[in-house]
């Protein structure tokens, strides 16, 4: 899909509301809520958001679809100018595409079906294949593919009959993502109805007739069906007190991803794959490696900046893979070119610790002052604060939790209580230590406490799935390789994925200490190819696995959550 959409780009928070509108300027400041179309320019400042309008130079129902420079939001909310819905069900219906579409799926409030024998359905039906764009939330790079030179005979059909360009949209998004969209059943007011281009007796026949046409073009399987839905709490006469209840209650009313499958064909396989690129470089000699004494291995660490990670970013630029890097704040400073090409080229960064420190090591103080400081350097870096965190050599402190809980992360990838499915993680687990100098055996003899769980998700961390064991020289440690036949390792993690692609999740960490040098490169895009080559594989950030995690699984009643979730 990647080659399609383009590498995915940082950009704003929030939605881009994009409404249509064709010679009506009363039914547009009606809409705008203002004041009658004469003074409506004038009053385009009194919003509390900005509101822009443009004028296009062709009369085409394509243009709906247009992308433009004012848009500068990841997600577009396409609405048309006679709809009308409540505040807190649009943000309900963008709630769910930050959880469940993305550029993955289309969230929209009017469903529609089509048959087996290619007919269009307005209603009678208990599943739907595609939701109107005259209120729907897609990613806008769709808009970009939308434009793509290989649609230009559609977009021209869609002209010639000046109709069906929602459905040309439904298609191509399905034909691309093979998942069905996601229906939110919210209340609205359609100012629309029996006016315009639906009014025509011809209508229905004309979207029959595109239906056919699309079919042919895009492949009998393209549409996917499903019963799926979320519903409006609005409509189930839930009140809702606050925001953070309605987020708790959207949660609850969501049934599993497999729900979503056709009721009449067997599930498609899903199996999400991510990579986890730790820049440990000069801060990794630093912190635990034993080099800060060593001027080559410090050569080491400025390898691994300014040449493995160049490398590693072409590697998943060529197979169109967005991954997750974990930067120590002391490797932000040092390569700050290198470190912005990961950000511009929409990888998702995470916080790895300064010096690459070994939390266990550090009094409390010490990890506050930096947490709090590389929390700051990535928030400013990105524009945005990182959800996600790495303990530097996967050593969580006993308060290691509580703090990354006080700064708002929502996941953590350090524990290796599983090796491939994520899960809630527990604050801190305590055991008795072995004293052989004790008067009684009986002073160790008793079990693991577990610790209280909490609403911080784990994505497991696995030796067995990390580059640097096997492959990484390390002077002062007396079991380190850098010396095992790539091949083995290629070996080991196929044989991982193997059975991890039962389970659905393959979490991989790599370095580019080592997988920037040729053989582990090499292996590395061997085993994408592999992975590429079974069904249903979808390479994610683990931002990624953490919110469809969370989409299925409500964290238990009354845990301590992430700061502001």
């Amino acid at each position: 899909m990647e080659y399609l959409l383009g590498p995915l780009k940082v950009m704003e928070e929030g939605f881009t509301l994009v409404a249509p509108t064709f010679k009506r300027p009363e039914r547009l400041s009606k809409f705008l809520e203002s004041v009658p179309p004469p003074a409506l320019t004038a009053s385009l400042p009194t919003y509390a958001v900005s509101v822009v309008v443009e004028l296009r130079p062709h009369s085409s129902l394509n243009e709906r679809f247009r992308r433009s420079d004012n848009m500068q939001t990841e997600c577009i909310f396409a609405l048309d100018d006679d709809m009308f819905f409540e505040a807190a069900d649009i943000e309900m219906g963008f709630q769910v595409w930050k959880e469940l579409g993305r550029r993955t799926r289309m969230v929209g409030f009017i469903p529609r079906q089509v048959t087996a024998n290619q007919m269009y359905q307005v209603g009678g039906f208990t599943s739907h294949s595609m939701v109107l764009t005259k209120a729907a939330f897609f990613h806008i790079d769709w808009m970009s593919a939308y434009w793509a030179a290989e649609l230009e005979s559609w977009r021209y059909f869609v002209d010639e009959n000046r109709n069906c360009e929602d459905i040309l949209m439904s298609y191509l998004v399905a034909h691309h993502t093979h998942n069905p969209p996601i229906f939110v059943d919210a209340p609205f007011r359609d100012d629309g109805l029996g006016s315009g281009i639906s009014s025509s007796p011809t209508h229905l026949d004309t979207r029959t007739a595109c239906v056919q046409r699309f079919h042919e073009a895009f492949g009998p399987t393209t549409l996917f069906s499903t019963a799926f839905k979320v519903v409006s709490l609005r409509s189930a006469e839930i009140v809702i007190t606050s925001p953070a209840q309605l987020g708790r209650s959207l949660l609850a009313f969501l049934p599993p991803l497999e729900a979503m499958s056709s009721s009449d064909a067997k599930p498609k396989k899903r199996a999400l794959c991510s990579i986890g690129v730790d820049v440990d470089s000069v801060a990794g000699w630093l912190g635990s490696y034993g080099g800060e004494d060593s001027p080559n291995d410090i050569s080491r660490g400025m390898f691994a900046g300014s040449v493995g990670c160049p490398r590693l970013l072409k590697c998943f630029d060529k197979y169109g893979i967005k991954t997750t890097w974990f930067i120590p704040g002391h490797s932000l400073d040092t390569f700050p070119e290198e470190m912005a090409a990961v950000r511009d080229a929409g990888h998702e960064i995470g916080l790895h610790g300064y010096s690459h420190e070994n939390p266990i090591e550090m009094t409390i103080k010490q990890q506050t002052e930096v947490l709090e400081h590389t929390f700051k350097q990535l928030t400013e870096f990105c524009g945005k604060p990182p959800v996600g965190s790495v303990a530097p050599w996967w050593e969580t402190s006993k308060e290691g939790v509580a703090l990354l809980l006080e700064k708002g992360i929502q996941y953590d990838h350090s524990s290796q209580a599983h090796d491939c499915q994520p899960f809630y993680c527990r604050d801190e687990d305590t055991w008795t230590k072995i004293n052989y100098k004790a008067d009684s055996a009986k002073e160790w003899m008793k079990p693991l406490v577990r610790g209280n769980l909490t609403g911080m998700v784990q994505i497991p961390a696995n030796w067995y799935l990390d580059d640097l064991p096997p492959h990484m020289f390390i002077k002062g440690s007396a079991n380190s390789h850098g010396f095992v036949d790539a091949d083995v390792t290629l070996k080991l993690w196929k044989k991982h994925f193997d059975y991890f692609y039962r389970e659905e999740d393959c979490p991989l960490t790599i370095h580019p200490d080592v997988s920037g040098r040729p053989h582990i490169l090499l292996i590395i895009e061997e085993l994408i190819e592999y992975i590429n080559g079974h069904e249903g594989v979808e390479w994610v950030t683990m931002k990624e696995i953490n919110d469809e995690f969370r989409a299925r699984n409500a964290p238990p009643p009354g845990v301590v959550m992430p700061k502001g979730m």
